[in-house]
């Protein structure tokens, strides 16, 4: 503080006001400037006063309350080189003493010396910059999708924070949890009885459990079940097993967890009893994107070599090992390490770097309707002959939707018209229906020349009637029980 002291002063006399204002003294900390009675009495010596307040005064000086936060410190401290050697230590030692594989952690190290020397990081102004180039050195060498560097103004209570502070962290936790639903988005029952369920993260089981519980008892009177993971980024694997165990009527070993810095395998069995029915007989369809990642690969994968599941999307994120977290907590760096690796006890492989490829590969967007389409068309081939028709109807409805035949446009136009109290129009390439009393139409989708299924109605075919000449007459309304009802063309 004396240091800074001097260096006010010299400021001030440099500027030649020194004298007249006074001398900087040291108050509690607080390097301030002493003035004089006299001194206050010239109007001038107050201008200088605000400008050594409000400018001289360095950044680094004591902070009042509603001054810099730590974290602009941190920004600054990361410039000097110093402290990014001390960080780049810092994770070093953490790399090699817990990193997965230890021949890529002592690689990984000498890249990020060897770049440190180099003054590869001289450019960065801030501690996220600084921490971003660190990841991407560390990537290029190991290709670990989970390992990261990264700026942290608010970790979590250390190990040797008091159970009050730990307790209240993890109530916020739970809180922030629970205000999420625990991730779970829809929970559905579909036309032709499949259900679906989308949540976008795997919760711990401990707290999310009896949201999941309760979605599977919700669906468990389906025939067929979709699963869509196309937004999951992961998350605890304790959900994993509960979700699982509701797919087999006896525990499966489906998972082996290798852990380096315990030495130690771990098996992962489902579990023989859960809440509720289960759904063994039902087919599961998993849907998957480039963002289905971690935990929500491993449910993935799990069922694909169980031969549990079809997996429709696109290929998933590719990283199969668990992580934890380490802490610099004066300079605010969170370092995730992933510390094991998955290996399934089928193929003893897992989808590190490789991601999930998908029994039926499609765009992300068209995924729920192509599984739709498919578990339909699978119960309707599974079907006994008296749910034949039936099921052959919920299939060819969503099989018009998603992949519509093409028809002539000028045939198209030629159905247009009033059919009694609907109408039926030509529209942008389309054929859309009317109702009565409804402002928005319903799309019209081919399933043949004359046959059409009505968006939004499953359980009735509208098909064109022509007389011999080939004009259209009328408009008959077919129902899966052989009823129908026919409206004549007016106009």
């Amino acid at each position: 503080m004396e240091k800074h002291s001097r260096r006010l002063q010299g400021k001030l006399c440099r500027l030649g006001i020194y004298a007249a204002v006074g001398r900087v003294v040291n108050f509690k900390g607080f390097s301030c400037v002493y003035v004089s009675w006299r001194s206050l009495m010239n109007v001038k010596c107050t201008a200088v006063l605000m400008f050594v307040f409000y400018v001289l005064l360095p950044a680094g000086s004591a902070p009042l309350p509603g001054q810099a936060p730590p974290a602009a410190v941190a920004d600054q401290a990361a410039l000097a080189p110093a402290v990014q050697g001390k960080i780049i230590d810092w994770v070093c030692e953490k790399l090699n003493a817990n990193y997965v594989f230890p021949d890529l952690a002592a690689k990984m190290e000498k890249h990020v010396r060897k770049q440190f020397k180099a003054g590869a990081y001289r450019k960065n102004k801030s501690t996220p910059d600084f921490l971003s180039s660190l990841t991407r050195d560390l990537l290029s060498v190991c290709k670990d999708a989970h390992l990261r560097v990264s700026f942290n103004a608010n970790p979590p209570p250390p190990d040797s924070a008091s159970d009050r502070e730990k307790e209240k962290a993890r109530l916020e936790q739970l809180e922030k949890d629970r205000s999420e639903n625990f991730y779970f988005r829809q929970c559905e029952r579909l036309s032709g009885n499949v259900g679906y369920v989308r949540f976008d993260k795997f919760a711990d089981a401990r707290y999310g459990g009896p949201t999941a519980v309760a979605a599977m008892n919700f669906l468990a009177n389906c025939d067929a079940l979709i699963i869509d993971l196309r937004f999951n980024g992961g998350g605890s694997g304790t959900l994993i097993q509960l979700l699982l165990s509701y797919f087999f009527d006896e525990p499966v070993h489906y998972n082996n967890m290798y852990i380096r810095n315990r030495n130690v395998t771990e098996q992962n069995w489902t579990s023989a009893h859960v809440q509720g029915p289960k759904m063994t007989a039902q087919d599961l369809y998993v849907l998957t994107s480039d963002y289905t990642f971690s935990a929500a690969e491993e449910f993935t994968y799990d069922l694909k070599n169980l031969d549990r599941a079809t997996i429709v999307g696109a290929t998933t994120g590719g990283g199969a090992h668990p992580v934890e977290f380490h802490y610099l907590r004066e300079l605010q760096v969170e370092l995730k390490i992933p510390h094991g690796r998955s290996f399934n006890p089928k193929t003893g492989l897992d989808w590190e770097g490789t991601g999930i490829e998908p029994d039926i590969k499609t765009a992300k967007e068209k995924a729920l309707d192509v599984a739709h389409t498919l578990a339909l068309k699978n119960l309707y081939l599974k079907a006994p002959a008296e749910q034949k028709d039936k099921r052959q109807w919920d299939w060819q409805y969503l099989e018009a939707r998603t992949n519509p035949l093409a028809v002539d446009a000028e045939m198209l136009k030629r159905y247009a018209g009033q059919y009694g109290p609907l109408r039926v129009s030509w529209a942008e390439g389309r054929l859309l229906l009317l109702e009565p009393g409804q402002s928005q139409p319903k799309m019209m989708c081919p399933l043949s020349d004359t046959l059409f299924v009505i968006e939004g109605i499953s359980d009735i075919r509208a098909q064109f009637e022509k007389d011999d000449s080939g004009a259209v007459t009328a408009l008959l309304g077919l129902r899966a029980d052989g009823r129908q009802q026919r409206l004549a063309k007016s106009q």
